[in-house]
């Protein structure tokens, strides 16, 4: 959300670089990239050059530390219309963030269902 408010920002006429604070980029850069190889890539060089899934070991990623990392690139470079865009595709990148989570998920009754909880 954060992340279009500061494209509406650059789009109407915001007086900053088209890219400013790329660094901050840079380490949520490397996360997404990590989450998006464990979680498709990793799995498909192991099916192929196995034959199988067999023996192969799910590894978690870093997850929500990319979101964060891009929340606190887009607060520094805020209105800065190229690093913004560079942080949206940063976190459609993001396999282990929030935005993945809520896709992922969204159809599974047993998580959004209210009636299914029980408090006590």
């Amino acid at each position: 959300m954060f992340l279009f408010a500061s494209l509406l920002n650059a789009l109407s006429g915001g007086h900053r670089p088209i890219f400013d604070n790329l660094w901050f980029y840079l380490a949520a850069a490397a996360i997404a990239t990590l989450n998006f190889y464990l979680s498709f890539i990793r799995s498909t060089i192991w099916k192929r050059t196995h034959k199988s899934m067999d023996g192969f070991k799910y590894v978690s990623g870093l997850p929500l530390i990319g979101t964060i990392c891009s929340v606190v690139a887009c607060h520094f470079s805020y209105g800065a219309l190229g690093s913004t865009l560079v942080g949206i595709g940063i976190l459609a990148l993001d396999t282990g963030g929030l935005p993945w989570f809520l896709f992922l998920t969204w159809s599974d009754a047993g998580l959004w269902d209210s009636h299914d909880i029980k408090y006590f």
